[in-house]
């Protein structure tokens, strides 16, 4: 029996997991469900960084970071990626 084989044999050894580990593997799901790795972001995507609306320009495939543009303005900021909330895909607008 290997060290990970034991969380199913003694169930009562398990802890359930933290808030912020069940929201860092919601948001996993989310970019799974569209095929994408987690925090990979496509030009086009409405994030937030929970102050504006912006709109994905591309993302550093080196660094990770994300290119956005803040919406009704003509301000442009890089920005961590796990810093932005996704709002939609690209891939999910419509005309």
């Amino acid at each position: 029996m290997s060290v990970g084989d034991k969380g199913w044999q003694f169930a009562d050894q398990c802890r359930k997991a933290t808030e912020d580990e069940q929201y860092w593997e919601e948001r996993r799901r989310v970019f799974a469900a569209k095929g994408r790795k987690n925090n990979e972001f496509h030009p086009g995507d409405f994030v937030s960084n929970d102050k504006r609306v912006l709109t994905v320009q591309h993302q550093d495939s080196e660094t990770g970071l994300v290119a956005v543009l803040v919406n009704n303005s003509d301000e442009r900021f890089q920005i961590d990626p796990k810093e932005l909330e996704i709002y939609f895909f690209a891939e999910d607008m419509a005309g």
